[in-house]
């Protein structure tokens, strides 16, 4: 594949990818928003809360919180594969044989052939070797959106459930 052609089908995949991970940052948001909502008018407008329901709801947001880090992260590596490439292309960097010729399929051995350890590794010998200040692996955005969101939405959860508690042994009268 000539020089040309890669960087199109790199600036596609890194769209793409970039795209994904929007989608499922917007999929989890929506969805914690939705059954955060339906936990908090259980609690609030019930006179007994409904106990199994509203510990099933509590369950499925944790679980949403959990999967929405794992997920988004893992995708926001990938984002950060092809924006390493981009950049080696652009600076001129050798490129592995497979990485130049097929580049799809030296994307899927990075995700498929090495963990989120290794991959973070990668990324960040990376940036070290660039200039200072130049990140593409931990940019603030990406610490707001996977790390800081899901930490406000599990205090969230927290305050719902202390809530939760209070009414069980002071209920209204």
């Amino acid at each position: 594949m000539n020089d040309s052609n890669l960087r199109t089908f790199l600036l596609e995949m890194a769209n793409y990818q970039d795209n994904l991970l929007q989608t499922y940052r917007n999929i989890f948001i929506a969805s914690q928003t939705i059954i955060v909502s339906i936990a908090s008018l259980i609690v609030a407008f019930s006179k007994y809360p409904q106990n199994l329901t509203f510990v099933f709801q509590l369950i499925i947001g944790i679980f949403i919180i959990h999967y929405w880090k794992k997920i988004t992260y893992s995708r926001s590596l990938d984002v950060s594969y092809f924006h390493m490439q981009l950049e080696k292309l652009e600076e001129e960097i050798p490129l592995k044989p497979d990485e130049k010729h097929k580049p799809f399929r030296a994307f899927k051995d990075w995700q498929n052939n090495t963990t989120i350890i290794d991959r973070e590794r990668i990324l960040k010998n990376y940036d070290k070797s660039q200039e200072p200040n130049r990140k593409i692996f931990e940019s603030y955005t990406r610490k707001i959106m996977g790390r800081t969101l899901p930490f406000i939405y599990s205090i969230v959860w927290g305050l719902i459930f202390l809530t939760f508690i209070l009414t069980l042994l002071f209920p209204a009268k």
